[in-house]
């Protein structure tokens, strides 16, 4: 159940990574596509290395890097970008499931503009439909570097939420 959950979170986000890729331009569809598919790919790797503790931890508080750093001395992001390091996916992409809970990481890392990261944030958020995300500085920020108002982003939202109404469900 669990697991089907997660597929169709991660469709969902893919669909709203190519909808926040296409205002800006600065992101392709494809890349967009392929770093929401896969931004919680290391989800099910923790389950597989640590199974009952992590479905146990997960089902309690399914988004929360920290407690997962607490309990088991990493998180599915870092979990996921270093499977997709693995895979030899593109860098932009590693780095957007490395840090598609908090896209402020990668500019400690780097001075390049990590517009993939960022729509990989934002559409996790869009995805979940956590409206207390949207009022935090990181999101703030998110919005204004990809040149979205919180218009824009309203828009976009109710463009996703038709999309997904319209989709198939995996669940």
């Amino acid at each position: 159940r669990e697991l089907g959950a997660l597929w169709a979170h991660s469709f969902e986000c893919a669909m709203a990574s190519v909808l926040l890729a296409r205002h800006p331009g600065l992101v392709t569809s494809e890349s967009a596509f392929l770093a929401g598919l896969l931004h919680d790919i290391g989800k099910p790797l923790m389950v597989q290395a640590l199974g009952d503790k992590y479905l146990e931890a997960f089902s309690r508080d399914a988004n929360s890097p920290e407690k997962e750093e607490e309990l088991f001395g990493g998180s599915h992001a870092e979990s996921g970008a270093w499977f997709a390091e693995r895979c030899k996916l593109p860098v932009d992409c590693v780095m957007a499931i490395r840090h598609h809970h908090a896209p402020s990481g990668y500019m400690k890392e780097t001075t390049r503009d990590p517009a993939l990261v960022r729509i990989a944030y934002l559409a996790n958020i869009m995805a979940t439909g956590c409206k207390e995300a949207l009022e935090s500085q990181e999101c703030e920020e998110t919005l204004k570097a990809l040149s979205l108002s919180p218009e824009d982003y309203e828009k976009l939202t109710l463009e996703f939420s038709e999309l997904k109404g319209s989709a198939p469900s995996f669940t």
